[in-house]
């Protein structure tokens, strides 16, 4: 059985459950860098109501099997308590479904909680709730720009005789990355009709803004529900990796005859365990005209459980 050792995250999830346990807190300030932000709150609201709102064992009991949540300890506040005097922690995510927490005392386990790793349960929210407040950031951030002068860091010449690449990570789908592409000579990022794709991986990946492109984006819903949105893939970018997401960008298509380009981008969340999948279609003749907004559009579909993968790319990889 695959398990993994999560690494320490600085980003804070956005909307993050903030915790709710005064004086029942389960976690050392030290012990809580060991965790993702949003796991430690998930875990120390979670307890807080099961052991105070809880109307009796029974309800408790119920909640839990359905949560899928177990623990090794009573759920009483003296059990509760007993795990600030740990000096150990273990947090092991099993196969990207699972995570386990283990409090440890002097070598000595005195506590431990298993819960699954779903959006929806440590952000205590819903499907239809999180399609909601994404739409609503989108929105946001669509018609509420900082004012701020963007500077674009891409190679200035329209003119790139070659291009480098800059090895980045790859996601487990097989052709998704995080590389970069550069000019030969400037070593900035390209961002030419020269190397339409090359480009668009720099849009969606590198760190700075490289072009002022407008998407079209459709956001889809687990019910068949769309809205559609415009927004500059600055500020696209901007929500999404605030959210604690990582980009990986892949080709799935170039166009003989149009040139036009059919890309897949996911945004994803190793705390959460979701992604975020962007289906881009970019033409070369409406992203570098001379005159008007360079312009793509994007099928968003948003939140989906890496234990769905399968059914919306085939076969795993």
């Amino acid at each position: 059985m695959a398990l993994t050792v999560i690494s320490v995250r600085a980003e804070m999830t956005a909307n993050a459950v903030k915790s709710q346990v005064a004086g029942n807190v389960v976690f050392t300030d030290e012990l809580r860098t060991m965790l993702p932000p949003v796991v430690a709150d998930f875990v120390e609201k979670y307890l807080y109501e099961r052991v105070f709102l809880d109307k009796n064992e029974e309800e408790t009991r119920r909640r839990m099997a359905f949560d899928e949540v177990s623990c090794s300890f009573p759920l009483k506040e003296a059990s509760i308590n007993q795990l600030q005097n740990a000096d150990g922690l273990s947090v092991l995510l099993e196969q990207g479904k699972k995570y386990t927490i283990t409090w440890s005392s002097d070598g000595e386990n005195i506590g431990e909680i298993s819960f699954p790793a779903s959006f929806n349960l440590l952000l205590f929210t819903n499907q239809v709730e999180s399609y909601k407040d994404l739409v609503s950031r989108l929105n946001y951030k669509a018609n509420n720009k900082s004012g701020v002068k963007i500077n674009y860091v891409r190679h200035r010449s329209d003119s790139v005789s070659s291009a480098y690449r800059r090895n980045g990570t790859s996601f487990y789908l097989g052709h998704l990355e995080s590389h970069t592409y550069h000019d030969s000579i400037s070593g900035r990022p390209i961002w030419t009709r020269e190397f339409p794709a090359e480009s668009l991986a720099n849009l969606f990946v590198f760190e700075k803004p490289v072009a002022e492109v407008t998407a079209i984006v459709e956001v889809l819903a687990y019910n068949g529900d769309k809205t559609s949105i415009h927004i500059p893939v600055q500020q696209l970018r901007e929500l999404l990796e605030e959210m604690g997401c990582d980009p990986y960008f892949g080709v799935s298509e170039v166009k003989e005859e149009t040139g036009e380009i059919d890309a897949l981008v996911v945004y994803h969340n190793p705390d959460l365990q979701y992604l975020h999948k962007l289906e881009v279609k970019a033409d070369p003749s409406k992203v570098w005209q001379e005159d008007g907004v360079a312009m793509i559009t994007i099928k968003l579909t948003p939140y989906i459980k890496l234990h769905n993968l399968k059914n919306l790319w085939g076969e795993k990889k």
